[in-house]
């Protein structure tokens, strides 16, 4: 008569349970006891329901990471230096005969598979470690010499979480411990068996147990006062608060429905300690309400969080303190009040593919969901989508006078705007040791070179080059910068001392990060649980990297730079990367596309370049080549000296490959293979047809620009890299992935391409020359020399 919906669902609540334990709460003046008291107290009771079963699916609910430990072993660190502090001890020797090794522990679930024994088995095993073990066991297991060192001139020992490290330890929350030889497993040898206790629970929830759907207000009774007050915060009835469930049942003031002990097993109720774990749980024994809004998910929502994170993130319990060994989520949330628990959440979850994130620069947590789970533990490079066929081209392709002339006239028309992606974290350039955000990291911003009398950094060099084509004209050609967050505020403070027009029509838009996971989490998160595997600093915070090059034309999409610059009539696009300190922007190349209205596209290669010490004169000479037969040494002349090949350290990088594609035509992708014949190194130089950018996204089938530029994101294939990042001052291997250039490729229908090189003469439109590790510096400096020699592109600001 009691069980059904007691009260209509409050979404200003947020949600937790109780569920009841045999056999003493299962009459029903016992329950209306404990609702009695939970309404006095303030919690708002929704929902009673009697689950009947073996009690399998309640254990489930309840104790996840009990279960989780019950089949796996454990997965961070912070858990092994745990069970290495309890057992790699002289105690541990003297009593096994043997050094603790972490090959002794043993999941529970598998001592039962490779020991032939049933379920009952292992639990009257572990049953065993709850007793004292005495004299006659000692010396038959563990010898006639151990007996003595352990019992001390008693007769038994507690071996339940006792001093030694022999029995019943508690290792961490989740996580418990039995080390013990017995015959029955592996013939007597010692082993650390983990969460044998785990059978058993379920018999405390069987043959039914009722569950109540509870809620309290955001200022009302807290959900530890709760648990102290009503429910007994002490697995142990005797040292809970007089007054509560389970010390009243112990001193008989509570009507039970059995006459058997309330013990620290038998312990009448299970209660939610935390407002996360409290929904994690109701959830799951009340599924058919999952879906009612409840006040924690809603504060989670209105931060920012989409249904996906909340779901598939928040309720999944991530560990999100890998270094501690109570590190999941539920761990730091619990038992504290809404708005802190919100808080403590919102560090370990920010929100990534919502509003605040910029949408993560169109990447839905679906698409991104199945390539980090591929790349959790994947061998290949590329995960996700297959790779769609790419634009036609024509290779190479040759620029004329006329096309020159037609991109000065697109220019003076103020047809023509550049893109500079300025968010590289520089690693191989400022050191991977070095934090993201350190200036050291900031390549494009690095005062590094000394052109027309002034250090620059490449950034000043591009505004120079692009004042030169403005020729005077405040608002002729509009630049557009994307920065990432580790490089953003720097960014802003560069353009704050520009000159006018700059100073205020310059453009930044910032792309936004995903997650990264930590490799050294990776291979042993269980069940490909990305989520258990993210990349954290101590607080918490996961660290993010931005989704690669691909970003620039998402972000430029839902930043409303399209728009915009469709409305003010710009026809091409010019982008090469930041630190690019050669790059000159090519009227030629503008042209083309002017020339060729079916050409979408041109991306600029280079021959392949490399590095090489050769020996002259006793010394050892660096040098600087490519595979067009161009040389140069540290003092910017050719080098006559043959360059063996096995001396040659080439760039790394994509390879402009030329292919024929599924319809025969020829086509073109960017591959990843080191110097492949015939093939030309990618400088990221590209001009784009604006117009072909927006036929893109129509063709999606939707007019809505976040629409549209999701279904661009998901029909492309991510790259797998493995980086050096700094965490908390140490360096930490982490596994990220990103969707490379060539994934615009396919956008259009043709792309043709250009080849510039680096021998600077007369009639150069500049040339190629990044900064990718420090000794480029010197290299790029010779090569301005040379531009500036032959009459430089540039004019800087008075």
């Amino acid at each position: 008569m009691l069980e059904g919906e007691a009260a209509p669902a409050d979404e200003q609540r947020a949600r937790f349970c109780v569920v009841t334990k045999g056999p003493h709460l299962r009459n029903e003046q016992a329950l209306a006891c404990l609702m009695a008291r939970l309404t006095a107290f303030g919690v708002h009771v929704r929902l009673l329901r009697r689950i009947v079963g073996t009690g399998d699916a309640i254990v489930q609910a309840l104790y996840p990471l009990a279960v989780r430990y019950f089949d796996h072993r454990p997965t961070t660190p912070a858990q092994w230096d745990l069970l290495a502090h309890r057992f790699d001890t002289a105690e541990f020797k003297k009593i096994f005969g043997r050094r603790y090794d972490p090959d002794l522990v043993i999941p529970a679930s598998t001592a039962i598979r490779e020991n032939r024994l049933t379920a009952g088995d292992l639990t009257a095993i572990w049953e065993t470690g709850r007793d004292p073990i005495h004299r006659a066991t000692l010396v038959a297991r563990y010898g006639a010499t151990v007996a003595p060192f352990v019992l001390q001139g008693a007769d038994s020992y507690g071996w339940f979480r006792g001093p030694l490290p022999l029995g019943i330890s508690r290792i961490a929350s989740s996580m418990t411990a039995f080390a013990l030889r017995h015959e029955r497993l592996y013939g007597g040898e010692p082993v650390i068996l983990m969460n044998g206790h785990v059978p058993a629970l379920a018999h405390l929830f069987a043959p039914a147990a009722w569950v109540l759907d509870l809620g309290i207000a955001r200022h009302g009774a807290q959900i530890d006062a709760v648990r102290s007050a009503i429910a007994g915060a002490d697995g142990r009835p005797e040292r809970c608060l007089a007054g509560s469930i389970r010390r009243d049942a112990i001193d008989g003031r509570l009507p039970l429905a059995s006459p058997d002990p309330v013990t620290s097993r038998n312990n009448l109720l299970h209660c939610s300690d935390g407002l996360l774990i409290g929904a994690i749980e109701t959830r799951a024994l009340v599924p058919e309400q999952a879906d009612r809004g409840d006040l924690l998910t809603e504060e989670l929502d209105r931060a920012g969080l989409t249904r996906a994170e909340i779901e598939r993130i928040v309720l999944q319990d991530p560990r999100v303190r890998p270094r501690h060994p109570d590190g999941h989520l539920s761990d730091v949330t619990r038992g504290v009040d809404l708005d802190r628990c919100v808080a403590e959440i919102l560090t370990a979850v920010p929100p990534i593919f919502g509003v605040e994130n910029g949408y993560a620069d169109g990447l839905e947590f679906d698409v991104f969901d199945r390539a980090i789970s591929a790349a959790l533990t994947a061998t290949t490079t590329v995960v996700g989508a297959a790779r769609p066929e790419p634009a036609p081209v024509t290779v190479p392709v040759r620029h004329t006078g006329r096309d020159a002339e037609l991109g000065r006239r697109a220019i003076a028309d103020g047809t023509v705007a550049a893109l500079v992606p300025a968010g590289g974290t520089g690693g191989r350039f400022g050191g991977y040791g070095v934090p993201e955000a350190d200036p050291a990291r900031q390549k494009a911003l690095r005062r590094a070179f000394l052109v027309s009398e002034r250090q620059c950094s490449s950034l000043d060099i591009r505004l120079a080059n692009l004042r030169y084509w403005a020729d005077g004209e405040r608002d002729r050609l509009p630049v557009a910068v994307m920065a990432s967050p580790t490089s953003e505020t720097a960014l802003r403070q560069w353009r704050d001392r520009l000159d006018e027009p700059f100073r205020k029509s310059l453009r930044i838009f910032t792309q936004h990060g995903v997650y990264r996971i930590d490799r050294s989490l990776a291979a042993d998160v269980p069940r490909r649980r990305w989520v258990d595997a993210v990349l954290r600093d101590s607080a918490g915070r996961p660290c993010l990297k931005p989704g690669g090059t691909l970003n620039l034309w998402s972000c430029f999409i839902l930043a409303g730079l399209l728009d915009a610059w469709e409305q003010r009539g710009i026809d091409f696009l010019a982008s090469a990367n930041g630190d690019d300190a050669a790059y000159r922007l090519n009227p030629a190349a503008i042209g083309y596309l002017a020339r060729h209205p079916g050409v979408d596209c041109v991306l600029v290669g280079i021959p392949w370049g490399y590095t090489a010490t050769i020996r002259r004169r006793g010394r050892e000479l660096p040098i600087r080549g490519d595979l067009s037969g161009w040389t140069m040494d540290e003092a910017g002349l050719p080098v006559d000296e043959p360059v063996p090949d096995a001396a040659r350290r080439f760039d790394a990088g994509g390879a402009i490959c030329h292919e024929i594609g599924h319809s025969g035509e020829p086509c073109l992708r960017i591959g990843q293979p080191p110097h492949p014949p015939q093939t030309l190194f990618n400088t990221s130089q590209l001009y784009v047809r604006l117009s072909a950018v927006r036929r893109a996204i129509e063709r999606t089938g939707t007019t809505d620009p976040l629409g549209a530029v999701r279904r661009l994101v998901a029909g492309q294939s991510f790259a797998i890299e493995n980086k050096t990042v700094v965490v908390d001052g140490e360096t930490v291997d982490a596994r990220q992935i990103h969707q490379p250039l060539h994934g615009i490729l396919s956008w259009f229908d043709r792309c043709d391409v250009l080849t510039t090189t680096r021998r600077i003469g007369p009639t150069s439109w500049g040339s190629y020359a990044p900064l990718k590790e420090p000794t480029d510096q010197h290299f790029v400096q010779l090569l301005l020399n040379q531009l500036q020699a032959h009459g430089d592109s540039l004019v800087f600001a008075d």
